[in-house]
């Protein structure tokens, strides 16, 4: 299980039985749910998909934004590592 805090937000998340990729749900402070993150296929990376009627400042959008971004770097590190391992014993 991954857990993130910030200043009024939690990000957890793991990995999901049926799902390739990881899937994140973001809390309020009273364990409200907010949005999530998780993978998006058609764009190949990490989104944000908020709940309807949820209002976001701009730093905690920077900060949802940031946490894509270091999933969207390990996520292709990985998949650089994979690929790597696969071909290597072609050459």
């Amino acid at each position: 299980m991954i857990t993130k805090q910030y200043k009024f937000f939690t990000i957890q998340g793991d990995v999901v039985l049926g799902r390739k990729t990881k899937l994140f749900v973001i809390y309020d402070r009273g364990n409200s749910v907010l949005g999530r993150v998780l993978w998006y296929a058609g764009w190949r990376q990490y989104v944000f998909e908020p709940n309807v009627a949820t209002i976001w400042s701009t730093g905690c959008l920077a900060d949802v934004m940031k946490f894509m971004g270091e999933l969207n770097k390990e996520h292709r590190t990985c998949q650089t590592t994979t690929v790597n391992a696969r071909t290597a014993g072609r050459r």
